[in-house]
């Protein structure tokens, strides 16, 4: 069977967060004019900055968290990288893998868009949890 895949995040660090919305909204493309898809560009660098690691799991074996990088299942996770791209057969623009990978893996958009609100509320929840343990 194939196996399922998984993105493991950490809580939203808002100073990267921050930085990444500010970069974006600036960046021009060869048109001299700021990218029509900014805002999802500046999602997709939250999910990058946030992401801990991406693995694959098989139904028979669910406790198994497997790596992605070809011929090292036991090694180190990918994260949104050209291993993951290369494991998963994505056709990547190379100058911007990263960004391009998070937008291959989520298929949509509003896929990706729904994940960085996901993990928005979660890192909420996780500092609030935070604070008052502290």
């Amino acid at each position: 069977s194939d196996p399922e895949i998984y993105v493991r995040y950490a809580p939203i660090d808002a100073v990267k967060m921050g930085k990444a919305l500010d970069r974006r909204s600036k960046q021009k493309g060869e048109s001299g004019k700021v990218l029509d898809d900014w805002g999802i560009r500046a999602n997709a660098d939250i999910l990058i900055n946030s992401c801990v690691g991406i693995y694959m799991v098989f139904s028979d074996a669910p406790d198994e968290k497997l790596s992605l990088r070809e011929g090292d299942p036991n090694g180190t996770w990918t994260k949104f990288d050209t291993d993951l791209a290369d494991a998963m057969g994505f056709d990547v623009d190379r100058s911007d893998a990263a960004v391009s990978c998070v937008r291959s893996l989520y298929m949509t958009d509003g896929d990706l868009g729904d994940a960085t609100d996901k993990l928005m509320k979660f890192s909420n929840m996780s500092n609030g949890e935070a604070d008052e343990a502290f």
